[in-house]
Parts: C-alpha cells; sequence; structure tokens
C-alpha cells in the first residue's frame, strides 16, 4: 500500500510540475506575441510615415500591419485559453476592438495606406495598456447565446463604425488639402475623394446594420438590457442608431455629402464611443472600480 501511495503521489507531482510548465509556457508565448504586436503596429505606422505612404512602402506597412493583427489575435486567443473566460474589462475590450478596426481596415481600405496610421497607433497603445493595467480582469463566466451575440455584434459594428469615423476625418483633411490646393505627398498618395467617400458611407451602412441587429438582440433577448448599469449605453447607443440612419436617409433623400457628412458620422460616433468604451472607462481607469 505504501509503495503504491508513493507512486501516486510521484505521478501527481510529475503532473502538476508538467501544468505549471506548460502555464510557463504559455505565459511566455503570450508576451511573446503581446510584444511583437506592438512592435509591429508601432513599424507598421511609422514605416508608412516615413515614406509618405508611398505605393511600394504603403505596402510594407500594410505587410507589417498584417503581422500586428495575426501577433495580436495570438495574444488573445492564448489570454482566453488560459483564463478560461471572457474578460470584460476596458482595457480588454478596448484591445478587442482596436483588433476588429485594423481587420476592417485590411479589408476594406488597404489603398489607403495614411489610415492605418492612426489605426495602429490606437491598437499598439490598446495593447500597451493591457501591460499597465495587467490586473483588471472582470470575467464574464455566465454568458447566455443571445448575450454572446449581442456582445459579438456589438464589438465588431463598433469597430466598423470607428473605421468609418477616422475615414471621415481623412476625407476632411484631403478635401481641405484639396481646396487649399496643398501639394503634400501624403494627400496625393491617397485615393480619389469620391473614393473615400464611397468607402465611409458602405462602412457606415455595414456597421448601422450590424448595430441594429445587436441593439435588437439586446432589447428582445436580453431580460437586464436596460438595467441600472446597462440603461446608458442603450440610450447612447439608440441615439448613435437613429443619427447614423438619418444619416443615410439624408444622403439618399437630400444628396448629403461632405463636410456635412463628417459631421454627422462624427456626432454619431462619438455618442456610440461614450456608450461602448466610455463608462467602462470611468469604471475600470477613473473609479478604479473592476
Amino acid at each position: 500500500m505504501t509503495t503504491i501511495a508513493n507512486a501516486s503521489l510521484t505521478t501527481l507531482s510529475a503532473s502538476l510540475g508538467m501544468c505549471q510548465t506548460g502555464l510557463m509556457n504559455t505565459t511566455i508565448i503570450m508576451q511573446i506575441s503581446l510584444i511583437g504586436a506592438i512592435a509591429a503596429y508601432f513599424a507598421s505606422a511609422g514605416q508608412i510615415v516615413l515614406h509618405k505612404a508611398q505605393s511600394t512602402n504603403g505596402r510594407l506597412g500594410i505587410l507589417l500591419a498584417i503581422a500586428a493583427v495575426l501577433l495580436h489575435v495570438a495574444h488573445i486567443s492564448i489570454s482566453l485559453v488560459e483564463r478560461g473566460n471572457l474578460n470584460g474589462s476596458f482595457v480588454e475590450m478596448f484591445s478587442v476592438t482596436a483588433l476588429i478596426v485594423v481587420l476592417v481596415a485590411l479589408i476594406s481600405a488597404r489603398d489607403i495606406p495614411s489610415l492605418f496610421v492612426p489605426l495602429n497607433t490606437i491598437a499598439a497603445i490598446a495593447l500597451l495598456s493591457t501591460l499597465l493595467f495587467r490586473g483588471q480582469y472582470t470575467p464574464i463566466s455566465t454568458i447566455s447565446p443571445a448575450l454572446s451575440a449581442h456582445i459579438a455584434l456589438s464589438l465588431v459594428a463598433y469597430g466598423v463604425l470607428c473605421t468609418a469615423a477616422l475615414t471621415a476625418i481623412i476625407f476632411w483633411f484631403a478635401d481641405r488639402g484639396i481646396r487649399s490646393r496643398s501639394d503634400k505627398v501624403w494627400l496625393n498618395a491617397l485615393p480619389p475623394l469620391q473614393r473615400i467617400e464611397t468607402l465611409m458611407f458602405g462602412l457606415i451602412s455595414v456597421g448601422w446594420i450590424l448595430l441594429t441587429i445587436g441593439i435588437t438582440i439586446g432589447v428582445f433577448g436580453i431580460d437586464d438590457f436596460f438595467a441600472q448599469q446597462l440603461a446608458h449605453k442603450a440610450v447612447f447607443s439608440i441615439i448613435s442608431w437613429l443619427l447614423f440612419a438619418a444619416l443615410m436617409l439624408g444622403r439618399q433623400f437630400k444628396g448629403w455629402r461632405g463636410s456635412v457628412a463628417v459631421r454627422w458620422t462624427l456626432v454619431a460616433f462619438s455618442l456610440l464611443a461614450v456608450a461602448f468604451l466610455g463608462s467602462k472607462f470611468v469604471l475600470d481607469i477613473i473609479l478604479n472600480r473592476l
């Protein structure tokens, strides 16, 4: 019996040692992917800025952005597996949202390298924030299918509309540069204004549809959607949804374009940003509530 007990203890100790080794390896890989993603994001943004987004160097910047995204996905995936559930803290949502925004831009706006300068910088800052506030952890362990769908659609919708807002800012700068007859290199590297505007409204349309589905699932599929801690998010999200809808109707029937469209886009997205990340920032960072 003693021999059997000793053998069992030896086996248990070996198993625990292997588990600890596995956790250490996972942590090392997670840290390497995190640092690698931050470096690749900054390198991509720097490449585009230093070479003024010329066509060949712009492609190199895009390739670096793709590498950063792959490392970013690896970091989030390993973190999710290590914890076993979702993390609803501000820094985690900031990181996931930044990843979605860069992904959306890679799919829809590779011909606008200048767009990736702010996007990659924001994504790198988002990952850096996970280092600065690594103690933040708000587990979402009990999650229904409706809540899962609502969170996923809201994240993607926010990412798409964030890309639309940044596209609107680029459109505004490009329009001003053309009106003032500027000969800056970055302006010459941009596609025609019509292409930028078409991309902006395309992103708004897709984001609005996703936001519509997400809000609908939230209203009819989640019992406490208008609970005390979610009421302000719901109100700001619905107001933003209405403004984006009004913008698309105004473009269709009133021909809203240019600076008018840019203003509507930025106001509508600002409200959505307050709803989506603003309250999390106040609670998790300013008030240090987890």
